[in-house]
């Protein structure tokens, strides 16, 4: 600039430039928001955070959807939920190799014969005595039967909490009212989920 200026302090005219300074800039530069964190809502969260173990080498356990063994069962009138209990529990023999679920089921197949046999004898004996003795040793049986399916059940439910906590920990859950209600079917449940784990690295969150 070569016009002239005068400012109060200043003894003489001198060029605009030095009487005017160039200004400073109005305001520092903003620095850009940080990164937008995805919202995955409360499931969303729940399953990113179920999903962050890596699946490990341990066994794969049986996958076959729960409703299918349920309906192949009905179609079969049990038979095929007789076999796969012995699938279910063959591998948590896998997992915790001093798991006695199966033995104490073998028992309690083995103990169903019996208990049959009496029966279909009790309907045979003409005796009212050898009827009533024979049909309180097959109540017996039956008492017996029930608890040791039950027991196998539970015992079932410690391995696999005590393993998927501990070896591959996933934070299973196994409530024990639906244990005793829904056994083969709810442990099948879950073990669709680890088997889906073990396949794509995302396990589903437990309901």
């Amino acid at each position: 600039m070569s016009d002239l200026a005068w400012a109060e302090g200043l003894p003489n005219w001198a060029p605009l430039s030095q009487v005017i300074p160039a200004e400073a800039p109005a305001y520092a530069p903003v620095p850009p928001p940080p990164a937008a964190q995805p919202n995955y809502g409360a499931m969303g969260a729940q399953a990113v955070a179920a999903s962050a173990p890596a699946p490990t080498a341990g066994p794969i356990p049986p996958n076959l959807h729960w409703g299918l063994v349920l309906l192949i069962s009905m179609f079969t009138f049990g038979l095929f939920g007789l076999v796969w209990i012995f699938v279910e529990a063959s591998f948590v023999k896998k997992i915790d190799p001093r798991n006695i679920s199966r033995a104490l089921l073998i028992v309690a197949f083995l103990l169903e014969f019996a208990y049959v046999g009496l029966m279909v004898f009790a309907g045979l004996a003409g005796g009212a005595n050898d009827v009533q003795v024979i049909a309180a040793m097959g109540s017996l049986i039956g008492l017996i039967i029930t608890v040791c399916v039950i027991v196998a059940f539970f015992k079932m439910r410690s391995s696999l909490v005590q393993y998927y906590n501990t070896v591959e920990p996933i934070a299973l859950k196994l409530s024990g009212v639906m244990t005793f209600f829904f056994n083969i079917y709810y442990f099948q449940h879950h073990f669709s989920r680890i088997a889906e784990w073990k396949r794509t690295g995302q396990l589903t969150p437990q309901q």
